[in-house]
């Protein structure tokens, strides 16, 4: 799950790197021909920000700023001059119909995320959607918002007990249709149904139902 999510969230942000080979760089080192510096420390990065998400999870550490700035600063490590910090300017984000809080407020803005996160208030699932949906509308960051909010809900999941999720692109359909079947296996209740794209840039996506509580059996995810 490291490689599928460290690929799928970098492909997501337009990083070129295929499955393999991203398997590659982060097994062996080895840079790959043709592929930018930025690509490569994109899927390290990232790499260790999704071991940094699952050891925070395992010792239950809550949301808070200085998670999100802690794993911000992996993620962006090397990339960023000013990696692990709010942005304090305004931006924009091309081809978006509205423009993100202006700077001044994105502390106030992410307060209230933060405690309505830890209100506990929302189906698991549903918080992780409105946490990763609320996070880049406020887009706290220069660069870096998607991958940090897609690391971000994971570490809720795992937190709730939930398995961990990746947003599959267009080129990992196998790939996809392989952790559907690990997720039926962790959900004996649930069923599933896979939704197809209407146009070659509309989202590939599977619609779950029934989920309920994890099985009580180990199942091991990629």
């Amino acid at each position: 799950m490291r490689v599928l999510h460290t690929c799928h969230s970098n492909a997501i942000e337009g990083n070129t790197l295929t499955l393999s080979e991203t398997k590659r760089v982060l097994s062996t080192g080895i840079t790959i021909g043709g592929k930018t510096l930025r690509e490569h420390l994109e899927t390290t990065n990232n790499a260790q920000g999704y071991d940094l998400i699952v050891r925070l999870a395992r010792e239950q550490a809550p949301i808070t700023h200085i998670t999100i700035q802690q794993v911000h600063e992996v993620v962006t490590r090397g990339i960023l001059l000013y990696a692990g910090c709010y942005r304090t300017h305004n931006v924009r984000i091309t081809g978006a119909v509205r423009s993100p809080p202006d700077g001044k407020k994105i502390i106030p803005e992410m307060d209230r995320l933060i405690q309505e996160i830890a209100q506990h208030d929302r189906p698991v699932i549903e918080m992780t959607a409105y946490l990763h949906h609320r996070f880049v509308l406020i887009h706290p960051f220069t660069d870096g918002n998607g991958r940090v909010a897609r690391l971000s809900g994971n570490l809720y999941l795992i937190r709730n007990g939930f398995p961990r999720s990746f947003s599959p692109t267009r080129r990992g359909n196998s790939i996809t249709r392989h952790s559907v079947r690990q997720i039926t296996a962790i959900y004996p209740h649930s069923s599933c149904s896979l939704h197809t794209p209407q146009t070659k840039r509309s989202p590939i996506f599977y619609r779950f139902s029934g989920i309920g509580k994890p099985s009580s059996h180990s199942v091991n995810l990629p």
